[in-house]
């Protein structure tokens, strides 16, 4: 039997890791997974809107990212083909008419409307609007207990525990713990297979979004 997939994390947001942490195949589905039912709860108390690429406004913004990389002139477009062809890894989020969380993908995917890969309406994006901060009625928020930090990983293992919020600003943290540490396990995963992880597709997909999301609603009556 041949030996999962997997990487290795040795640096994050600049920081060398004391302990790299190995990363398996089951070990990210299991992060996927976890982001994915926080997700489909968060939906299912507040608004989700359709967008496209340029019917949003966009501030741009300096983050730790490690595939953006300013001195590349061709870095938007290389983001905007690997959110195409693998996914993105969180889903879109917007606060009062500007978008939240995801500045570079939107400018990226503005970029293949640009270069003529893409039209307008070629690409339809669920987004999570979040100017509403109040949840309708409590969430359950679950996460991994090394949380965003890596180094952790080594002591908790795939440990989950979770706490309730009323309100989306309170569980932020906590709901975008996992996608954020995602990227760099992605993009370590990228880096050493020559292809994407693939991704969960209702993040791109605004009908399959809001299916899963009904299918929950349902469950719970």
């Amino acid at each position: 039997m041949s030996e999962e997939k997997h990487v290795i994390v040795k640096d994050v947001m600049g920081d060398s890791l004391d302990v790299p942490v190995k990363f398996t195949e089951s070990m990210i589905q299991q992060m996927q997974d976890l982001y994915i039912r926080n997700l489909i709860r968060v939906c299912s108390v507040m608004k989700v809107d359709k967008i496209t690429p340029n019917s949003i406004k966009v501030n741009d913004r300096w983050t730790h990212n490690p595939y953006i990389d300013y001195k590349d002139e061709e870095m938007f477009y290389k983001l905007g083909k690997s959110c195409i062809d693998n996914g993105m890894q969180w889903l879109l989020i917007t606060k009062d008419g500007f978008i939240h969380e995801g500045v570079h993908r939107i400018l990226a995917l503005q970029e293949l409307i640009k270069k003529g890969d893409y039209t307008e309406k070629d690409i339809e994006l669920p987004v999570l609007n979040v100017t509403e901060d109040k949840f309708d009625k409590p969430v359950e928020i679950e996460f991994f207990k090394f949380r965003s930090n890596f180094k952790k990983v080594v002591r908790y293992g795939m440990d989950i525990r979770s706490l309730w919020y009323i309100n989306f600003s309170g569980a932020n943290a906590n709901f975008m713990a996992q996608s954020a540490m995602l990227k760099y396990v992605y993009y370590e995963w990228e880096q050493k297979y020559k292809e994407g992880f693939p991704q969960p597709k209702l993040i791109m997909n605004y009908d399959l979004l809001m299916e899963k999301i009904n299918e929950n609603t349902k469950k719970k009556k």
